[in-house]
């Protein structure tokens, strides 16, 4: 029986979508337009903290836009070896060498492709939020697919994935739409699973 798993919270205690990009800026020395976009990133949450699809966009463009395609890759392999897998929690380890494996995220594909491809994850079974690039393949910071919330479901009724397996989140309420799917249900919290399905 295959394994969906989720990624943020579920195989590590990280925030995918936030902790890699100021990975990014860290890196790159650019603490101090980190810190400016941060600031703005927080007005932009409360002007609109009744729309999270709209806030969550807005966001990402303002710190994933101007960086370059190979630039994200690179980033992408550094952030998994320095930052992911040191976090990975321990007791989902055994789970992960599971050959039948969907990832499942609404991380953009920088960094959560890498990630999933250098913990064994097929690339077509790897779903995630899609970053849009230029021709010059130069990130625009729009999100050509948003693999959130209910979008989440929506893609997964469309894939030819099998519609019944063993699900390990760390949020029901945001995967809610996808437990209906799930053979059983593992909840993780803070690297402790917890079987509830």
């Amino acid at each position: 029986m295959p394994y969906l798993f989720d990624l943020c919270g579920t195989l590590s205690p990280l925030n995918n979508t936030w902790d890699f990009i100021r990975f990014v800026y860290f890196k790159k020395n650019k603490r101090m337009l980190f810190f400016w976009r941060k600031l703005i990133s927080k007005i932009i949450s409360i002007i609109f903290k009744k729309n999270p699809y709209k806030s969550r966009r807005l966001r990402i463009k303002l710190f994933y836009g101007g960086f370059h395609r190979e630039e994200l890759e690179k980033m992408s392999e550094e952030y998994f070896n320095l930052v992911f897998y040191p976090s990975l929690f321990k007791n989902l380890k055994k789970f992960l060498k599971n050959k039948k494996k969907v990832l499942f995220t609404a991380s953009p594909d920088y960094p959560a492709k890498k990630i999933g491809e250098l913990l064994g994850f097929s690339k077509k079974d790897i779903y995630s939020s899609v970053l849009e690039f230029k021709k010059s393949k130069i990130c625009t910071g729009n999100l050509i697919w948003d693999n959130y919330l209910e979008n989440k479901a929506r893609l997964f009724e469309k894939s030819n994935l099998n519609k019944n397996f063993i699900f390990f989140t760390n949020n029901l309420k945001e995967d809610f739409s996808l437990l209906k799917y799930s053979k059983k249900v593992y909840l993780v919290s803070r690297g402790e699973i917890k079987k509830i399905k």
